[in-house]
């Protein structure tokens, strides 16, 4: 049991010390840039956000389709999904 309770503790540790990597990684200013693409799943053709993409802030995703064609589509890391700036940037789009 207490290796159990070790492990949970090391897991905890671990994700947290991520989520923080990941905060110190993101500029001021790329928080809503975030936000924009966790609503959109697009990332326009932008130095800023190509930043996001190499930093693995933002990450993209492929899938074939029913007719057999690859999508691809980003969004925001999903440790990035919990931090305060990122939510706060979030809260401050318009509804859509």
């Amino acid at each position: 049991m207490k290796l159990r309770f070790v492990l949970k503790i090391d897991t905890y540790q671990a994700i947290t010390r991520a989520r923080n990597n990941y905060r110190n990684t993101v500029d001021e200013g790329d928080w809503q840039k975030l936000a924009e693409v966790s609503i959109s799943k697009l990332v326009p053709n932008d130095g800023d956000y190509r930043k996001l993409l190499f930093n693995r802030c933002v990450l993209e995703y492929r899938e074939i389709d029913h007719n057999g064609d690859m999508i691809c589509w980003h969004d925001v890391h999903p440790l990035i999904e919990s931090i305060a700036e990122f939510q706060q940037a979030k809260n401050k789009l318009p509804p859509s």
